[in-house]
């Protein structure tokens, strides 16, 4: 089993190719009623994403559920838009809307199809743990007790056709994630899809243990040492922390609530917020972008990267700026890199002691940025009390029946517990939870999670 995104007529589809036949998946109604329940047909396929990353945390491997992870607010945005097809802030037209339409019936065929694959694995898996010993294909009793995951590591000696064949499994659902996901990202970046929301300096209106690195990275801000302490001409007024870690692990987060504490205390002449998205291609747009920060204006369209610069230099000059760029999984090239250090050009004429705040996936991209390794922080893990917290956040909010509460929180530590500390995907996982709230539904969810 294997999947690709084709072309055919000028409009994206989902390949499934078996042995030497291949067959389109075109999306009809009538080919959806012979593939699946009317109840799958109408079920968003964000909700089939969301299972997946529940059970891949603990299956799949980090790759894997990271893509996953990704592909769902993809996939959301993709949903509203056929919903609200006039919507426009959304930017989407009817004639945009029938592609999406297909397209989410596509992705709910073959994505249903991966599902019960890994169903199977993990039902499998359930009952080689209660085979004894003697029986046991594996072996040796303590590799059943193992994570699914490293069982079917490379390394993990084991033996058997069973290993093998289980293996293939995984391998086939890893196959299917990585096409979905580079088929959707190559759909945005061809603007087939509506484009990711920019982040803004606002943090969410709760969180959750994250103040005491706020804290942290704000006496980071205000200390002064490195490129500040130097003395005379041609010194840098500038300094750079970095802020680094995974997807989805609250990068944003903390870089809002230290933006909102450092424009609280009145430190900086002028702080600006700028989102730097991952394919951005041209200077001038982030220039545009810090131009309207500074001034709350929108810069004249007909300005070329250099007069954007001269204009952010003169508005910039004699300010004591703190400036944080959210780069949105910027990839690192020869390219991007020079593109990069420019960004930081016009501070070179902020008053001393101006400040630059940087998230990024990556500690590379920080060092490109001028941080030193010594003030690049990566994001702590959320403690297992606090992620807890947050998942029966989003999973319970509402009216939720008072009799339940106590099962559902039971169940929700549960199935919180396969999902690797992710702020993401406790934000993922418990908003599907949280259309359901019934018992019957939650254990549902927790019984298909491996063990």
């Amino acid at each position: 089993m294997s999947t690709s995104f084709g072309r055919t007529n000028g409009r994206s589809v989902i390949m499934h190719k078996s042995g030497k036949t291949a067959v389109t998946m075109v999306a009809t109604a009538a080919a959806g009623k012979t593939a699946m329940s009317l109840k799958k047909q109408e079920e968003d396929v964000s909700r089939i994403v969301s299972r997946m990353i529940a059970k891949g945390h603990a299956l799949l491997g980090a790759d894997a559920t990271e893509k996953l992870m990704q592909l769902e607010p993809k996939v959301v945005k993709v949903e509203v838009a056929v919903r609200e097809e006039q919507d426009a802030a959304i930017g989407i037209t009817s004639p945009h809307t029938d592609r999406h339409r297909e397209l989410l019936a596509q992705l709910r065929l073959i994505l249903h199809e991966t599902e019960d694959t890994l169903d199977k694995v993990v039902t499998r898996h359930r009952q080689i743990v209660s085979l004894p010993a003697s029986t046991n294909p594996f072996h040796e009793q303590s590799w059943a007790k193992k994570k699914l995951g490293s069982v079917f590591h490379t390394v993990s000696g084991g033996t058997g056709t069973e290993i093998k064949k289980l293996g293939r499994s995984i391998d086939q659902v890893r196959s299917v994630i990585d096409r979905v996901h580079e088929g959707m990202a190559a759909l945005e970046d061809e603007g087939k899809l509506p484009t990711d929301r920019r982040t803004t300096g606002v943090p969410p209106a709760k969180v959750f243990g994250r103040f005491v690195d706020c804290e942290r990275i704000v006496a980071m801000l205000h200390r002064t040492v490195g490129y500040e302490d130097q003395q005379g001409p041609g010194c840098c007024p500038y300094s750079v922390v970095g802020v680094y870690g995974a997807r989805g692990y609250g990068k944003t987060t903390l870089a809002q609530l230290v933006y909102a504490r450092i424009d609280e205390a009145g430190y900086f002449d002028l702080a600006m917020w700028v989102h730097v998205s991952r394919d951005f291609a041209a200077v001038y747009d982030v220039f545009a972008d810090m131009m309207k920060a500074a001034t709350g204006r929108a810069p004249c369209s007909h300005h070329d990267s250099s007069t954007m610069q001269r204009s952010l230099e003169k508005e910039l000059g004699g300010k004591r700026v703190f400036l944080v760029l959210d780069l949105d999984d910027v990839r690192g090239n020869d390219g991007t890199n020079e593109r990069l250090r420019r960004i930081l050009a016009p501070l070179e004429f902020c008053e001393r002691d101006s400040k630059v705040l940087v998230t990024s996936r990556t500690v590379d991209a920080l060092l490109v940025l001028g941080a030193p390794k010594a003030r690049c922080v990566p994001v702590p893990e959320l403690a297992e009390d606090v992620f807890l917290q947050l998942f029966l956040h989003y999973a319970l909010q509402g009216s939720v029946d008072e009799r339940d509460r106590g099962i559902l929180e039971v169940i929700g530590a549960d199935i919180a517990k396969n999902l690797k500390r992710s702020p993401l995907a406790a934000k993922t996982v418990g908003e599907k939870l949280r259309t359901n709230k019934s018992i019957e539904f939650w254990r549902s969810v927790q019984g298909a999670l491996p063990n």
